[in-house]
């Protein structure tokens, strides 16, 4: 698959189930009570590692490579995977 296809899936990827994870965490906060369960904060200390995580390792490939298609892709994967891994686990 060429790299610039990659990268659009990537993205679009990202566009589909970015959203469905905001809307299931979202949901959980607001039903969650006051204080939250430590389940739940367990997940909002979640959320923000995984983002802290996530644009970082995007950061860097940015940072150390060649501009293009490729390295697009390559800084979308960390950002992508997570947000799929996200969308199933929070089901």
């Amino acid at each position: 698959m060429p790299t610039t296809t990659r990268a659009v899936l990537s993205l679009a990827e990202i566009a589909v189930f970015a959203p469905l994870v905001i809307a299931r965490r979202t949901a959980r906060m607001l039903t969650s009570g006051f204080p939250p369960p430590a389940r739940e904060v367990r997940e909002f200390h979640r959320m923000w590692a995984e983002k802290v995580d996530g644009f970082s390792r995007a950061a860097v490939v940015l940072v150390t490579s060649k501009p293009g298609p490729e390295t697009l892709g390559r800084a979308l994967e960390p950002i992508r995977t997570r947000v799929r891994a996200n969308a199933r686990r929070l089901g």
